[in-house]
């Protein structure tokens, strides 16, 4: 996956903060969670860099699908389907979606 790589807008939360060894997240709302205790605060500051990349990745895929949902949604909406119709057909296309995300949640966990 070599060559230049296009800068991503990631959302600004959740942020993840040190204090000490202590690795929190905070979220938009304020709230914060204790994520865990490292062995250094250097190491906690490496894991808090980490976890942050990837909850802010994870915030963006989540983001990206809701927007693909609503074009999907703007575009049969074109086709005379009744706004029920269409909100079942969009649920049924997600739930379809389900053996891809099993399959996903087994590579993960193994």
């Amino acid at each position: 996956m070599g060559g230049s790589r296009k800068a991503l807008d990631l959302p600004e939360f959740p942020r993840v903060v040190v204090e000490g060894r202590s690795v929190f997240v905070v979220d938009e709302d304020g709230r914060e969670s204790f994520w865990g205790e490292e062995e250094t605060p250097e190491r906690a500051r490496e894991v808090a860099d980490e976890i942050q990349l990837e909850l802010r990745a994870m915030r963006y895929v989540g983001m990206k699908l809701r927007r693909a949902l609503d074009e999907i949604a703007e575009d049969l909406s074109g086709l005379e389907i009744s706004r029920e119709s269409l909100d079942t057909i969009i649920y049924e296309g997600c739930f379809g979606l389900q053996k891809l995300l099993i399959e996903l949640s087994n590579i993960v966990v193994h």
